[in-house]
């Protein structure tokens, strides 16, 4: 019954998305913070890509809290929530991690980092950022509502 009082809250529906969606992603960068530092000092070849990964994974996680927000209210009302989320979630989130992936695949290479077409994987990253989160914004509203 948490989310009927959340719902109950004399609040604006977009700032319910918002905040879920934030809440979310600071949930993913905490555990990044924690799990990055371990990857750089075994993996990562050099500092200098700590930075533009840095930047990938922001926006991938800005991403996936955008669509996780948005997917996790439309299946909060069916009996089969469980077994929605990720069956819905999955397809659309492969775009984004395939985004991800061309971007860091250069930073990650083994003669040190390069930046081929890492700015059109970067603007793949925020265009998807941009149409998941003006899509959340503008139905999240409807969304709610029994």
């Amino acid at each position: 019954g948490g989310f009927d009082a959340i719902r109950l809250a004399p609040i604006d529906r977009s700032a319910l998305f918002a905040a879920k969606a934030t809440a979310l992603l600071v949930y993913l960068l905490a555990l990044e913070l924690v799990v990055v530092p371990v990857f750089a000092i075994f993996f990562l070849g050099s500092a200098a890509a700590l930075g533009p990964l840095a930047a990938v994974l922001l926006l991938a996680d800005l991403g996936l809290a955008a669509t996780g927000t948005l997917i996790s209210s439309m299946a909060v009302h069916s009996r089969a929530r469980d077994l929605l989320g990720p069956l819905v979630l999955l397809p659309l989130v492969v775009p984004l991690m395939i985004a991800a992936t061309g971007a860091s695949e250069p930073l990650l290479a083994v003669g040190g980092p390069g930046y081929h077409r890492f700015g059109t994987w970067l603007a793949v990253l925020c265009l998807y950022d941009l149409v998941f989160l003006l899509v959340g914004y503008a139905v999240f509203d409807f969304l709610l509502e029994d």
